[in-house]
C-alpha cells in the first residue's frame, strides 16, 4: 500500500497512475497541500486538505476530476481520510485554472465574509507537493497581490485575533475543561494565524509559521527579543500537543488538541502559561495593527 508521500510523487503521466485517466495530463498542473501540512506543522490525526491548479480550459476538468478523486481515494486507503469539510482536489471548488484561481481569491478579498476568511486560512498556507512548481509559485504571487492590497480581507482576518486571551487563572495558573486544556485552540490557531495575516500583510511567501516569523523580524516588523520568544512559544506548543497526542493514541483516545493540564509538571506548566501570554499579546497586537 502506498504511503501518502508516494502518492503525491507519482510520475502522473506515467501509464501506472494515468492508465485509467485516459492519457496523460492535458494541460500543466501542481497539487497543492494546504493547511498545516503545507506549513509542515502536522500533529497526529490530520485529515486530507489539498487543491489543484493547471493550465487547462473547462473541457479538461474532468480529468483533473479524476485525478483529484484518486488522489483523495489513496490518501485515504493510506490513512489519511476525506476532508470532513471537502477541502480536496475532487471537489470542483478546490481545482482551478490559474485565472480560476485568481477570480476566487479576489472574491473572498472583496465579500470577506466569514466563510471566505475561514477559506483563505486554509489555502494561504498551501506548497506544491507534485507537478509543476512554477505554476505554483505564479499562484502564490497572483494570490498575494490579490490581498496585500485588500484592507477589508486583511480586517477579517484579524478580528478574531484581537479577542485571543490566555486561558490562565488571575494567579497564572492553566485553566481548561474536565482537567483538559485546548492547546490547538488557545496556543497553535492565535500565533499560526497572527504569523499568517503579518505575513500576507508584508507579502511574505513562505509558509511555516516559524520562517514567516524569521522573515517578518528580518523586515523588521517584528523585534528581535519576540521573534525568539514566539519561535519557542510555537515549539514548546507543538511540542507538547504531540506528546498527548502520542499518550491518548497508545490508550485508544482519539488524538486531539486538548492537553491534560495534571501531566505536566510544574516547571512545563510554567513555560507554558508563559508562553500562551506571548502568544496572546503578539495575537492581539497583530489583530489591533491590522483591524
Amino acid at each position: 500500500q502506498k504511503t501518502a508521500y508516494e502518492i503525491y510523487q507519482c510520475d502522473w503521466s506515467s501509464d501506472v497512475c494515468s492508465s485509467d485517466l485516459r492519457g496523460p495530463p492535458p494541460a500543466p498542473w501542481a497539487m497543492l497541500v494546504l493547511g498545516s501540512g503545507g506549513r509542515s506543522e502536522s500533529l497526529l490525526g490530520p485529515d486530507q486538505d489539498n487543491a489543484l491548479v493547471h493550465l487547462g480550459t473547462d473541457a479538461d476538468d474532468a480529468w483533473f476530476a479524476e485525478f483529484g478523486r484518486r488522489v483523495a481515494d489513496q490518501l485515504d486507503q493510506a490513512g489519511i481520510p476525506y476532508c470532513r469539510g471537502g477541502v480536496m482536489a475532487r471537489e470542483s471548488a478546490w481545482r482551478h485554472t490559474l485565472a480560476g484561481w485568481s477570480d476566487v481569491v479576489r472574491r473572498w478579498a472583496g465579500a470577506a465574509s466569514p466563510k471566505d476568511v475561514l477559506a483563505a486560512d486554509i489555502f494561504f498556507d498551501f506548497v506544491a507537493v507534485a507537478g509543476d512548481r512554477d505554476l505554483a509559485g505564479q499562484l502564490r504571487r497572483v494570490a498575494l497581490a490579490e490581498v496585500t492590497g485588500s484592507p477589508m480581507f486583511l480586517q477579517q482576518l484579524a478580528v478574531d485575533l484581537a479577542r485571543t486571551r490566555a486561558p490562565l487563572s488571575l494567579f497564572g495558573k492553566l485553566q481548561g475543561e474536565a482537567g483538559r486544556l485546548d492547546l490547538k485552540l488557545h496556543g497553535l490557531l492565535p500565533i499560526v494565524g497572527a504569523a499568517r495575516a503579518l505575513a500576507l500583510r508584508h507579502g511574505i511567501e513562505p509558509t511555516s509559521t516559524p520562517e514567516r516569523l524569521r522573515l517578518l523580524a528580518k523586515a523588521g516588523h517584528l523585534a528581535d527579543g519576540d521573534l525568539v520568544q514566539l519561535i519557542e512559544a510555537h515549539a514548546l506548543v507543538m511540542r507538547i500537543s504531540l506528546e498527548q497526542q502520542v499518550a491518548d493514541a497508545a490508550t485508544g483516545r482519539t488524538p486531539s488538541g486538548r492537553v491534560e493540564i495534571s501531566r505536566l509538571d510544574r516547571p512545563v506548566r510554567k513555560r507554558l502559561g508563559k508562553a500562551l501570554k506571548e502568544v496572546e499579546a503578539f495575537a492581539t497586537e497583530v489583530g489591533a495593527g491590522l483591524v
